[in-house]
């Protein structure tokens, strides 16, 4: 028998044998030599044969005894599993035997011989077909092994790195593996076709927006390679530019430049639109420097082109159309068509009210407001100079409380109106006139005093008595206690008009304690005088040369004490710059050395000999002189006058217009404060006599130079009649 089978065998008839001479010697019992081995070996195989395999076995059985082992150490085991037997002998019997086994086995992959990697160029975007020879395999056991790459030689291999890995399996199944890499790349440029110059025309001073198209390019991987331009599409200045292109694909590779170039022009004039015609009034009898603006231009390039009009802005027009004449021109001296537009000066407005007249403010000087004196503006017209103003209500009307709208008009030669308007207002600020009791005595209704309802208290407190100039019943009010203790107490007496203003004025009750034992209350004190007296009446009042005549009649009060006269600004708040100018009893006074144009106030109180007031009566004026001097108001003459008024010292001129009814037959302009009337002359191409009839006759100063038209208010009207001669 041979193998691992006849090995068996013969190591179990062994061990019989062993067992059974053992069993026959005397003397030899169970006391056998111990084996020791090794532990089970697993050893990797070296070849197709298996692996040669070392081990160390004893045996003792107080001393060293021989041991053999089958397979031998040393020996060459094959692949798998092989038992080694072990055994001591004394003879040739076995004295003892042990086992173990050596496991050969193959866990050694097969080697793969190393591959270069390899590169080449792409043909196309779906990369190269690449065909490259695999590696070769070795197996300690099995020898050559094959292998198996992924992706196969021949295989269409993308852009970029791709691993190919290969593998050897042996036939205990293990497997080997190498790698190495296969790179597609792409180092050809694209190539980029030539492009044709560009010519645009401007469009701002910016230049253009030239969109000119990229050039073509074509590459053998990018269907789409990317072409850039410096400068890119957009806007390029005036001039011409060169433009240079590049393609380049995916992988980086950059062709060849290409160039071309751009021109920008501006060939376009500038435009404008047509100016409208344009009206102005007259600012002088010649007609008026007109500035107008010019027309705005516009060009695609030049942000302000050059407009050009005649007659320029600034010129002196005629009265009439005057036609203009425009064009425009840009930087690169392109030129516009002219356009024409017709400028009108026409003698369309109204005289012109400079300054606008300032509200006017006046105290109340009774109930039906007051007597307003305001001066009149002036008014002056662009052809006929000043003009005369009327307004309504006319100065020297009586106003109403409250704010009053004066609207003043002048009207020019030929019917043109101009108008102003400014605020009257007619304020109360006056405060009552107060009449208090004087310190009163009375005798206590107890010991503690009285209260408020005691008849002598309560007539006290009921005795005052308010007087006012607007307010018919002006309210009286107390800070009077309910209960008056012994002693002195103050108390203020109130009066409050209509419009708030109040007057204050105190007094003490002195409340005397009864005295002990009194049958009765001593009598209470006569009443008091609190009776105001009565106002003057048939005030007049007549305005001169810086004076003011006031005549009255004196009221009837049997008691009358005096006439005070307070006199003030009129336009000041009541009170202000308030004097008294007069104290008596007479009937008239005459107010001198006041300022002529000044509008005064005067309030007249009446007073008794208990020193109660009245509510006044109050009344204004306005002194001033006469400015026109000759001739005389309403004079009659038979031959020219001499006309003379009164020196101005800030004019350097002097406006006279004379008037036959309604017609305007005059105006000069006159350096001196005078004028010779002639019996004929010229005025607006028309000739004029002097013949009979009513005349009126205007003077304004005149201020600055005379193109300024700058007027001061005016000096006066005045009136005179021509008669025939004989008739004077």
């Amino acid at each position: 028998m041979t193998g691992r089978l006849g090995f068996t065998v013969q190591r179990a008839l062994a061990l019989l044998v062993v067992l059974v001479g053992a069993l026959a010697l005397p003397g030899v019992g169970l006391a056998a030599p111990v084996i020791t081995v090794p532990p089970d070996v697993v050893a990797e195989a070296t070849g197709p044969s298996g692996a040669k395999v070392t081990y160390t076995v004893t045996a003792t059985d107080g001393k060293d005894v021989p041991v053999t082992c089958a397979p031998a150490s040393g020996s060459t085991f094959a692949l798998g599993v092989t038992t080694v037997d072990c055994r001591t002998m004394q003879g040739n019997t076995v004295t003892a035997s042990k086992s173990f086994t050596v496991t050969v086995r193959d866990t050694t992959k097969p080697v793969l011989s190393a591959v270069a990697s390899v590169t080449v160029e792409a043909v196309g975007s779906l990369g190269t077909v690449v065909t490259y020879t695999p590696p070769t395999a070795t197996d300690v056991v099995d020898g050559s092994v094959p292998v198996v790459c992924a992706p196969l030689p021949g295989s269409r291999f993308p852009l970029g790195s791709t691993t190919v890995t290969c593998s050897a399996t042996d036939k205990s199944k293990n497997t080997g593996t190498t790698t190495f890499t296969v790179t597609v790349r792409d180092r050809t440029p694209p190539t980029i076709a030539a492009h044709a110059n560009v010519t645009a025309e401007a469009t701002s001073s910016a230049g253009a927006t030239v969109a000119y198209g990229l050039p073509a390019a074509t590459d053998t991987v990018d269907p789409t390679p990317t072409v850039t331009c410096t400068p890119p599409q957009g806007v390029f200045p005036l001039g011409t530019r060169t433009v240079s292109c590049t393609a380049r694909d995916d992988s980086g590779n950059t062709s060849a430049t290409t160039t071309f170039t751009v021109t920008v022009r501006d060939k376009t004039p500038p435009t404008f639109p047509q100016p409208a015609n344009l009206a102005v009034d007259a600012t002088s009898p010649a007609g008026a420097t007109v500035t107008y603006a010019l027309p705005a231009a516009s060009d695609a390039v030049d942000p302000s082109p050059k407009v050009t009009c005649k007659p320029a802005p600034g010129s002196f027009f005629p009265i009439g159309a005057t036609p203009v004449t425009c064009h425009a021109e840009d930087d690169s001296g392109n030129e516009s068509p002219d356009r024409t537009f017709t400028i009108t000066v026409r003698d369309g407005a109204g005289p012109a009210f400079t300054p606008t007249p300032p509200d006017v403010s006046r105290e109340a000087n009774g109930p039906d407001g007051s007597i307003v004196n305001y001066p009149l503006p002036t008014a002056v017209d662009a052809i006929d100079g000043p003009r005369p103003v009327s307004c309504s209500p006319p100065s020297g009307s009586r106003f109403p409380l409250g704010s009053t709208r004066v609207t003043c008009t002048s009207t020019d030669s030929r019917g043109n109106v101009g108008t102003a308007t400014f605020a009257v207002a007619v304020v109360d600020t006056t405060a009552p006139q107060l009449n208090a009791p004087g310190p009163v005595t009375v005798a206590g209704a107890s010991a503690s005093g009285s209260p408020a309802t005691d008849a002598a208290i309560a007539s006290f407190l009921a005795a005052a008595r308010a007087t006012d100039l607007v307010t018919a019943r002006p309210a009286i009010s107390t800070d009077a206690p309910a209960n008056f203790p012994v002693g002195a107490t103050t108390v203020t007496f109130t009066a409050i008009d209509a419009a708030g203003n109040r007057t204050s004025a105190r007094a003490v009750v002195t409340v005397v304690a009864p005295a002990a034992g009194a049958a009765a209350r001593p009598p209470a004190a006569p009443a008091q005088d609190l009776s105001p007296p009565g106002n003057v009446s048939a005030l007049r009042v007549k305005a001169g040369d810086r004076s003011v005549t006031l005549t009255w009649k004196l009221p009837a009060d049997s008691d009358l004490d005096r006439v005070a006269i307070r006199r003030s600004s009129a336009g000041a708040p009541s009170g202000a710059d308030q004097v008294t100018v007069y104290e008596g009893r007479g009937t008239s006074f005459q107010d001198r050395k006041l300022r002529n144009g000044v509008e005064y106030r005067y309030l007249l109180v009446a007073y008794d000999q208990a020193r109660n007031a009245s509510a006044g009566v109050a009344a204004v004026a306005l002194p001033k002189a006469r400015l026109l001097y000759a001739p005389r108001e309403g004079a009659r003459i038979a031959g020219p006058p001499v006309l003379v008024w009164s020196r101005v010292g800030a004019a350097t001129y002097y406006n006279v217009q004379l008037y036959r009814g309604k017609q305007k037959v005059l105006s000069v302009w006159p350096v001196r404060a005078r004028f010779f009337l002639r019996s004929g002359w010229k005025y607006g191409g028309k000739s004029f006599k002097l013949e009979p009839g009513l005349y009126r006759w205007y003077v304004w100063p005149g201020l600055g130079r005379r193109s300024q038209s700058r007027y001061g208010t005016m000096l006066g009207e005045g009136t005179f009649t021509k008669v025939a001669a004989g008739r004077h």
